[in-house]
């Protein structure tokens, strides 16, 4: 995490010996999809069918540099990014099944790092991001035995395409990430995975400065 950080910091710091330096601020609103299985898990006195139900929209904002290096352009981004999820949750106790929908409410840093060229009035891009775990709130702790373990950082890899309009940049970005959804999970000591992996599209509006 902390090697991470410090390469887009540096980049930040060198990019002002190249020509054509861009920094600017970014706002922009994302769509995660996921694989969405049923895991049933046993704890000590009842047996929890936990399914993903959905991932609401998402809202990301930060700061970027853009600039030229052997006739490529390297953009470094640091975005801060809202995630929530919801999940609905059968408890199963004898003859008695208590349906209910849980959430989850992330906060993350996002670093990605792109590498692109202009092709006429368009801008194509593509490169590896970072993510790594700010705080976390979820109502999956009313579950019994549950519990999280987050890895310090998780990767995935992006490809954009962008266009600028005057100071104004907008991009499109498609997101895939290396590591499965909710890999966080733990109920009763065991870790659950769901089967899929996420992918996310991200709408940004920037402005140079």
């Amino acid at each position: 995490m902390n090697k991470t950080i410090s390469l887009i910091l540096l980049l930040f710091l060198c990019s002002s010996a190249f020509s054509q330096i861009e920094f600017g601020i970014s706002l922009g609103t994302n769509s995660t999809n996921v694989e969405s299985p049923t895991i049933s898990q046993h704890s000590s006195d009842e047996i929890i069918n936990l399914n993903f139900k959905d991932i609401e929209y998402g809202y990301h904002a930060g700061l970027y540099t853009r600039f030229k290096l052997f006739g490529v352009y390297v953009k470094p981004s640091f975005l801060l990014n809202s995630t929530k999820v919801n999940y609905s949750v059968n408890k199963i106790e004898g003859d008695k099944i208590i349906s209910s929908i849980k959430s989850e409410s992330f906060k993350k840093l996002d670093i990605p790092i792109e590498l692109g060229f202009k092709l006429a009035f368009l801008r194509i891009s593509a490169g590896p991001v970072a993510h790594i775990m700010l705080d976390s709130t979820s109502e999956l702790f009313e579950i019994k035995e549950y519990s999280q373990k987050f890895k310090d950082a998780t990767y995935g890899y992006w490809l954009g395409a962008g266009i600028d309009l005057w100071k104004l940049r907008l991009d499109f970005n498609y997101e895939g990430n290396l590591s499965r959804f909710a890999d966080h999970l733990t109920i009763n000591g065991q870790e659950l995975e769901f089967s899929g992996k996420a992918n996310r599209f991200l709408l940004t509006l920037g402005y140079a400065f």
